[in-house]
């Protein structure tokens, strides 16, 4: 197979998926061939090294449909020479490859690989057999099956390596039915630990523990399958009793990954592995992780960890000592910056005690660390050892211990005074609020203003100990959420009305607008932390934030554009003092536009050096947009604010809160910063917070789209959720203002990548009629402007998934935009290298280019006729390799039909231009038969795109 590849270059590079699947199955056998001593085998294994190098290097684009499993592949074979390089480039030069699009390794991570590349690594025999046994095999009665398997296929050395392919097929292409999973058969966890007993080697058992968790590290709601996860957690938890060492080493291995697999990118490692514990959770495939936590077996320094990671479904375990509230606190914060756990405040002496139990507990723990870091993607791979080598084994008992820093050794006297000092501070601050918060509504809400404000922005030199330290914002949160609640005072509450001309009184003077202001205008981590506190309570902080930020947008823009005709635009501030004697009505329009600024008497009180800091913030939103007011400058800053807000979700935990800089002042327009993996992340809370308001009120949701495509143009502009979510919910009467604002380039929905466009078009069909035409609609607007490069490329890939006699909506829509156009040459011959079945479309599409510029449409046929094309040769490259068809049922012969017909209904005297036209058409035709001839009956059928 490997001579047919390589003799067949060009046959097999057209063929994608044959070529991936080429790729996938040698790197997974190139390791296998290292290690065997057989001379035979070392001219087939030169081979498969220089072919798979050619892919890599000449065809990495096709490449990445294979995903995260490429990565691991890559990493078998990075000690070897000839693949060094490309490891070396995957993690520190992704340009290297010439992909498009393609610019660091955490986009490999994050694609799931399709089933049929982990398929194929099994023969048809050996997936009957196993498919039978987790079928019909009954639990209990599977070890005569399990023996035979072993026989047939695993009863070699060599065949040992082949554990980790039937792990992955496991987890990832065998997915059994409900009927299955609720009755007695055998499941997928116990095979799974079964085949891990298998392994001999230390280095097969880590590869196949990394096979089993691989999809845990990287695992993403919207495009990973829960069932892919389920086997690892189901294994660990019912192991317990009688199998604690397979429960106890995957634990282990499962942390070393989180902290040391790809050190460079343990934020996304940690969000993945946090996902999957969510999602099994939540989904019932266990109810917490108390079995584990509270396990008497397992070692007390790996249940700590095991707290200290994941303490939301820990809390209850028994035997184990209380987590406070500030741990909890420290360990979010930990994950949202996405280091390594916290670290543990016990004595050296009962460190290395934990640690010795972990050694009696595993066998094969000493050598889990060694094996691990042949695993580690950010190690060189010209320093790893050698697998199988003799220093990996003898130095097994001096890895396992990890190194201890001086924050390891914290006394717990040390600890003990620090808690009892932040647990008095929290207890001032709450006896504080709830007397500042027994006046009146007004009152009260200024109260928690200066109340807020004093206790965020504190001197960096003078703190006297009243102040709150950092870790206790998460209870101060709790504790101001009870306060209010107890007086009565709304947070965070739904906004069912709405009023394009009246805000309402939520929006104008209430705790709830106090927090945002203070936010978005200081940008504070401290706040930020109480912000994901009350999300994580169940307020719509996310939905409300973003009302509040669309709401200063709608009223500076409506301002603005109701000024006086020729008058220069004055800033909203001035505008506020100029009437401020107007009556209610008028000002209550106004009044929330007057919070882009703080009071000046709240400012003298405040420290300086805070308003130093946001001083510097707002200098850094302005350099990176430029703005004609201050507003301006708000504006920008809040849905800054909201895309920080957004990435500590993400990030499930605290933000750092080493200082008030702001290190995201790019992300303001154009999503600078932010890489595509992580904008998909935000994408799925936008549209959480954009579901919430449509829950509150369908204008109110229409008010806010309209404008997030202007100001989060990186998360929504091309999104298919964001653009069907706008058109399911507009009316006629905000489809005609969305309309002019995209004809007017004021805004853009659907952007200009092709491949999005293509894909979005796509997905479109799958929608209802009214939503598909109101779709099309929107990108005639905001097309119509478009080259006709960009209009020829998008034709033909259209082309290529439209069926006219299915697809109405869309063929109608394309054929709205297209009859839009100005006719050139290369638009012309676009529509005459359309397949038959769009011959009607095509007539259509040339009769309109026509009638509306008859002279200019005869010129274009003439050059065609003449040879004489004004365009880049790379263009045309269809025209070239495909001739325009003119045989019967083409487009060209049905415009002809179409001529003829016209022909009969015009007068003589405007007959004279239309019979040019006709006779160029039928020049057009003979040449067409005659390059047929010439090419011989073959080409005839050559009618693609």
């Amino acid at each position: 197979m490997l001579n047919i590849f390589s003799s067949n270059w060009t046959w097999l590079v057209d063929h994608s998926s044959v070529l991936t699947g080429a790729l996938f199955t040698f790197l997974r056998l190139l390791p296998d061939h290292f290690m065997s001593k057989s001379p035979d085998i070392l001219e087939l294994r030169h081979d498969e090294i220089v072919f798979c190098v050619k892919i890599l290097r000449e065809r990495f684009q096709d490449c990445l449909v294979i995903g995260r499993d490429l990565v691991r592949l890559l990493q078998d074979v990075a000690c070897i020479r000839e693949f060094e390089s490309i490891w070396k480039d995957l993690l520190s030069n992704p340009s290297a490859f010439n992909a498009i699009g393609f610019s660091d390794i955490a986009q490999l991570y994050v694609v799931r690989t399709p089933n049929r590349y982990l398929t194929s690594r099994l023969t048809p025999e050996m997936e009957t057999y196993i498919r039978f046994i987790l079928t019909h095999v009954q639990m209990g009665a599977q070890q005569r099956y399990q023996t035979w398997f072993v026989q047939r296929f695993l009863n070699t050395p060599e065949s040992e390596t082949l554990v980790c392919d039937l792990i992955r097929f496991i987890c990832c292409a065998h997915h059994p039915p409900n009927q299955i999973l609720q009755s007695d058969i055998i499941p997928r966890w116990a095979v799974i630990g079964w085949l891990l007993k298998c392994c001999k080697s230390h280095h097969v058992e880590a590869n196949a523990k990394l096979a089993l968790f691989y999809d845990w590290l990287f695992f993403m709601k919207k495009t990973d399958n829960l069932m892919n996860i389920e086997p690892a957690l189901l294994l660990m938890v019912n192991s317990i009793p009688k199998y604690v060492g397979l429960t106890h080493c995957l634990l282990e291995f499962l942390f070393l990954c989180m902290n040391h697999y790809d050190p460079g990118r343990k934020d996304l490692i940690w969000c993945g592995v946090t996902a999957s514990i969510d999602i099994l959770i939540e989904k019932g495939v266990v109810q917490s992780l108390v079995s584990l936590s509270s396990s008497p077996h397992l070692a007390a320094s790996l249940k700590k960890k095991l707290i200290e990671c994941f303490p939301t479904y820990c809390h209850e375990a028994k035997g184990m000592s209380k987590v406070s509230s500030t741990t909890v606190i420290a360990v979010q914060s930990t994950h949202s910056k996405r280091i390594e756990a916290p670290p543990n405040i016990e004595s050296k002496q009962d460190t290395l005690e934990n640690h010795a139990d972990e050694l009696r507990t595993s066998e094969s723990a000493g050598q889990m660390n060694m094996e691990f870091q042949n695993h580690s993607v950010g190690s060189p791979p010209c320093k790893r050892q050698k697998i199988g080598s003799e220093d990996t084994c003898s130095q097994g008992q001096d890895v396992i211990l990890p190194k201890l820093s001086t924050e390891h050794l914290l006394s717990k006297e040390i600890s003990s005074a620090v808690l009892k000092k932040e647990k008095f501070a929290a207890m001032k601050v709450h006896d504080d609020l709830s007397v500042l918060l027994q006046g009146s509504h007004k009152e009260a809400v200024v109260a928690f203003q200066k109340f807020l404000s004093l206790n965020l922005f504190k001197s960096k030199g003078t703190d006297n100990g009243e102040n709150l330290d950092d870790r206790n914002f998460y209870t101060l949160a709790r504790d101001i959420t009870n306060i209010l609640k107890r007086n009565d005072i709304g947070f965070c509450v739904p906004l069912h009305g709405y009023s394009p001309d009246l805000l309402e009184e939520d929006e104008i003077m209430s705790v709830t607008s106090v927090v945002f202001r203070a936010y978005t205008q200081s940008f504070h981590p401290k706040l930020l932390q109480m912000l994901l506190s009350w999300h994580a309570q169940g307020f719509d902080v996310g939905a409300r934030l973003l009302c509040y930020s669309c709401r200063l947008a709608e009223y500076v823009t409506t301002f603005r554009t109701t000024s006086l005709m020729g008058s220069k635009p004055r800033q909203v501030s001035q505008y506020s003092q100029e009437h401020e004697k107007q009556s209610d009505g008028s000002r209550r329009k106004i009044s929330l536009l007057s919070m882009f600024t703080w009071h000046e008497e709240l400012r003298k009180e405040l420290n300086d050096m805070a308003f130093q800091e946001i001083n510097v913030l707002q200098q850094a939103v302005e350099l990176v947009c430029p703005v004609e007011s201050k507003e301006d400058a708000a504006i920008s800053m809040c849905f800054m604010a909201y895309k920080k807000f957004l990435k500590g979700l993400n990030n499930k935990g605290s933000v750092s809160v080493e200082g008030f800089h702001c290190d995201d002042s790019t992300d303001i327009s154009h999503g600078h910063g932010i890489s595509e993996g992580q904008a998909d992340d935000l994408r799925h809370w936008l549209i959480k917070d954009l579901k919430i308001c449509l829950g509150w009120s369908i204008p109110r949701l229409l008010s806010i789209l309209s404008l997030i495509f202007n100001y989060l143009p990186d998360l929504c502009t091309g999104d298919e959720e964001v653009i069907k979510l706008l058109v399911s919910t507009m009316d006629p009467s905000y489809f005609a203002k969305l309309e002019l604002k995209l004809s007017l380039k004021e805004l853009l929905i659907a952007g200009a990548p092709l491949a999005r466009v293509q894909t979005l078009i796509q997905h479109s069909l799958l929608w209802d009629c009214s939503e598909q035409q109101y779709l099309w609609r929107l990108l005639v607007a905001e097309w119509q402007n478009l080259s006709p490069i960009s209009i020829s490329e998008l034709v033909k890939s259209c082309a290529l998934f439209l069926k006219p006699e299915l697809h109405c909506e869309a063929v109608s829509g394309l054929l709205s935009l297209l009859r839009r156009q100005y006719p050139t040459v290369l638009m012309i011959i676009t529509i005459l290298l359309l397949p038959k079945d769009f011959a009607r479309f095509a007539a259509a599409v040339l009769a309109t280019w026509m009638s509306c510029d008859a002279a200019n449409f005869l010129g274009c046929l003439t050059c065609i006729v003449t040879k004489k094309l004004h365009c880049k040769a790379e263009l045309l490259g269809d025209y070239v390799q495909h001739p325009i068809d003119g045989s019967v049922g083409s487009p060209l012969a049905t415009f002809t039909w179409y001529l003829d017909n016209l022909l009969r209904t015009r007068d003589e005297q405007s007959k004279v231009e239309l019979m040019e036209i006709r006779a160029t058409v039928l020049k057009l035709k003979e040449q067409c038969k005659s390059n047929v001839a010439s090419d011989g009956p073959t080409s005839s059928g050559r009618n693609q795109i």
